[in-house]
């Protein structure tokens, strides 16, 4: 029972923000309800992405050595493609 305990705190999560998502989408569709709608989609998608870093719980004991270096790639290539995108973004025309 103990080693379900991660999967299910995993999936409730990836359920919320789904639910947080589509929620965010939803209120989108009214121009007075959209900025609100935007930091709701946003904080669902904000913990989709740190519920992906909860699969490290489930990790076997064969790839337990190679997990932090993994992870630290993963936050490297997120900081990366932020930084890229900002930067895109942020770009005068």
């Amino acid at each position: 029972m103990l080693p379900m305990i991660p999967q299910l705190f995993i999936g409730s999560t990836d359920l919320a923000a789904a639910f947080l998502f589509m929620y965010g989408l939803k209120r989108m569709s009214s121009p007075v309800t959209a900025p609100s709608g935007i930091f709701v989609a946003g904080l669902g998608m904000l913990t989709a992405v740190l519920a992906s870093f909860l699969y490290v719980f489930g990790v076997s004991a064969v790839a337990q050595p190679h997990l932090t270096v993994n992870v630290g790639l993963a936050l490297i290539a997120l900081v990366v493609a932020a930084v890229r995108l900002g930067g895109v973004a942020g770009r005068p025309p």
